[in-house]
């Protein structure tokens, strides 16, 4: 059977190991080729992230969340894949232009045309890697990705020592989608074609409800970037950008390993009520068990740790890299609500309680960057814990579960955290003389050990990420072995 051990064990051993590898590299090529190079890929990524959108368009998360999966589905589902991402690909080409005014930076131009492959190979990926995921088969999609990040850093560093060049980047992202979509495709080997207009309708009426939703995510998301990029410029963008990248680590590995895992598992659930709202809550537990000491921890050092790793020109992105560590809590702790709704059957719930979130987001980027990047990684905190508490509200329509009981449970981790400050302060003191490294590491330690402890003696949170890393699922609720398929 198919357990939640193994599902939450693999896509960590995938988000992690692939994100290990991505954030090394990005660090490393942040470090040979300069802010101006990093900054003019930021602006290309949020770009490319956004026109995905358009390609993904919900298919995949279509797939996943269909009770009963036909191979007509499957057809609809790569005929429109492959269709929008085609178009998507032409728009790019015409559109980088004016993608490059919009920024002001001309060098957008040639790189978002040579990204316009990147974004073929991303509608290649979407429906034999959303199949992986609904047979919960994340062994193999775990091995693709991982080969992917490899050969894509390998290739990013060979560029950047040849060529002194944001296109250094660029070829990073290729190599690696082409290779993890070689992989994804030597393992999904199944092809479907044949499909009906009732079947493209009904999977277009079910991923247009999602593409909204994921407009408005990105505006939430990545709108910071573009309010920065579009007023501040490449070099502010990436400070910003590296704030992101020293801590996309944790957000990625455990959020994305927590959603991948969420929205099959609770789709099959999803006429359990009761045994959604217990594995919400442990599940959030766990989250905010596991990422509350080592963001906090990623907060506190970053102040000796940038400027000794990148050199003291990239000591504005400290700041920032504190706001967006405790932003990141925040976004983890409370980001499974869209998971929860789709995963239910209400994608139209998620649509709107998305553009809520956006429009409130979107406001405190645009008063915060009167403040520069600071006054926008503030933001997202400001807003963060009341749209995060109004968001579970909104789930407690669907699933037995209410914002006091969520503070109730997270209150002893909370405590914990704070501890970290006072922690850090007295550590400090003798150490204030020591090499950056050797200090460094020795607070770390200390305060990442005490942490633990504290964690580890509260039994119920010890329970839940117990259960959530290391026990199957022990629910009676849980697919049955007819239903499930076992992972390689």
């Amino acid at each position: 059977m198919t357990s939640i051990r193994s599902s939450v064990r693999w896509n960590a051993v995938s988000l992690g190991g692939r994100q290990g590898i991505r954030v090394a590299t990005a660090l490393l090529l942040a470090g040979m080729l300069g802010q101006a190079n990093f900054g003019i890929m930021g602006m290309a990524t949020v770009y490319v992230t956004f026109v995905v959108i358009f390609v993904q368009f919900g298919f995949g998360t279509a797939l996943v969340q269909k009770e009963d999966l036909t191979t007509g589905d499957i057809g609809a589902a790569t005929w429109l894949s492959l269709g929008s991402g085609a178009l998507v690909s032409a728009l790019t080409l015409g559109l980088a232009p004016l993608v490059a005014d919009f920024f002001d930076t001309d060098e957008l131009t040639s790189v978002l045309r040579v990204l316009a492959v990147l974004v073929l190979l991303k509608a290649f990926a979407i429906v034999p890697s959303s199949l992986l995921m609904r047979e919960m088969r994340f062994a193999p999609l775990a091995r693709a990705e991982l080969a992917g990040a490899v050969a894509g850093s390998a290739a990013g560093i060979t560029a950047a020592i040849v060529t002194d060049s944001y296109w250094a980047i660029v070829w990073q992202l290729i190599v690696m989608d082409a290779v993890t979509l070689i992989g994804i495709l030597y393992v999904e080997r199944r092809r479907e074609w044949r499909t009906s207009r009732a079947e493209v309708r009904e999977l277009s009426g079910f991923g247009a409800k999602l593409l909204g939703t994921n407009i408005v995510n990105f505006a939430s998301g990545n709108g910071d970037n573009v309010v920065i990029g579009r007023v501040e410029g490449t070099v502010a963008l990436a400070d910003y950008s590296l704030s992101y990248r020293v801590l996309s680590l944790p957000l990625q590995v455990v959020g994305q390993t927590v959603a991948r895992t969420i929205l099959p598992t609770f789709s099959r659930l999803q006429h359990d009520r009761p045994a959604v709202a217990d594995l919400y809550y442990r599940s959030q537990r766990a989250i905010a068990a596991m990422v509350t000491g080592p963001l906090v921890v990623v907060a506190l050092a970053s102040h000796d740790a940038i400027p000794w790793a990148f050199g003291d020109e990239w000591s504005s992105a400290v700041t920032a890299t504190q706001w967006i560590a405790v932003a990141g809590i925040l976004r983890l702790v409370f980001g499974n609500g869209g998971a929860t709704m789709v995963a239910m059957g209400h994608p139209g719930w998620q649509f709107w309680w998305s553009l809520t979130t956006t429009a409130v987001s979107v406001a405190g980027f645009i008063v915060g960057v009167r403040w520069g990047i600071e006054g926008v990684a503030a933001s997202i905190v400001i807003v963060g814990l009341p749209l995060g508490l109004l968001g579970v509200a909104i789930v407690g329509r669907l699933i037995p579960v209410s914002p006091i009981g969520v503070l109730v449970r997270l209150a002893p981790i909370a405590a914990a955290g704070a501890s970290l400050l006072g922690l850090w302060w007295l550590v400090a003191q003798p150490s204030g003389d020591w090499p950056v490294v050797v200090r460094l590491v020795v607070r770390c330690a200390v305060t990442s050990a005490v942490y633990l402890g504290l964690v580890a003696l509260i039994p119920a949170v010890r329970d839940d990420v117990l259960r959530l890393v290391r026990r199957a699922d022990a629910s009676p609720h849980a697919p049955s072995a007819e239903s499930s398929t076992e992972l390689s």
